[in-house]
């Protein structure tokens, strides 16, 4: 809480984009514990932009199995594949760093 509130002094002088530090700031509190150091490169927020995105759609597959032809059709399926492949190749990438150490 501290590092939050010295973070906050620090931009006094300019205006805060309050809701966008709470969600960075959150994001690396989180990896912090899950993943044991934090990632907040413009790479990571862009995947987790992506995954909230693809959340985000209604997936018709989901609720009428006869319909998930309209999933493909939108390119909802194209998208939560890739989106899950840099998943994967990110949290690959993390658990060959904590082998590595």
């Amino acid at each position: 809480m501290a590092l939050t509130i010295n973070k906050i002094e620090n931009w006094c002088d300019s205006v805060i984009d309050l809701s966008e530090f709470l969600v960075g700031h959150t994001n690396n509190i989180i990896c912090k514990v899950a993943l044991g150091r934090t990632y907040s490169g413009m790479k990571f927020k862009d995947l987790l932009d992506r995954f909230m995105e693809v959340l985000g759609v209604f997936s018709f597959g989901n609720y009428i199995p006869r319909l998930a032809w309209i999933d493909r059709l939108s390119g909802l399926e194209d998208r939560a594949r890739k989106v899950a492949q840099y998943f994967d190749e990110f949290l690959e990438g993390v658990v060959e760093e904590h082998i590595i150490k």
